[in-house]
């Protein structure tokens, strides 16, 4: 298992991730980080959706695997072995990437509220 980056809840800091054809934002609070997993690292499970891809341990704990494209029926893009790993201790979960998540610049006027 290779770290490849990580993002530690940096202040006003958003990150996006393109799966397939859909974007999806990380809030600027989330602890997450990309690994490049060979499938070695990777425990497959019997009697599950192909969408969960199986299981890893990443600091000493048990992290699901997911991909999402299958799980959404888009078809494949990439044959990678990277996972954005999101959250941390009992509570991660990765899920399969094809891009490293990109910076993205919001403009103020476009911020939503939790009102």
């Amino acid at each position: 298992m290779q770290i490849i980056a990580a993002n530690n809840s940096i202040p006003h800091c958003k990150y996006g991730i393109i799966v397939g054809s859909l974007g999806f934002l990380l809030p600027s609070n989330t602890v997450s980080k990309v690994i490049e997993l060979d499938s070695s690292n990777l425990c497959n499970l019997p009697v599950v959706p192909r969408w969960l891809l199986g299981v890893t341990i990443i600091d000493g704990y048990v992290i699901p695997l997911f991909d999402l494209e299958i799980l959404l029926n888009i078809p494949s893009s990439t044959h990678t072995q990277q996972y954005l790993i999101i959250g941390k201790g009992e509570q991660a979960f990765g899920i399969k990437i094809n891009n490293l998540p990109q910076k993205i610049s919001i403009k103020e006027q476009y911020h939503l509220t939790c009102d």
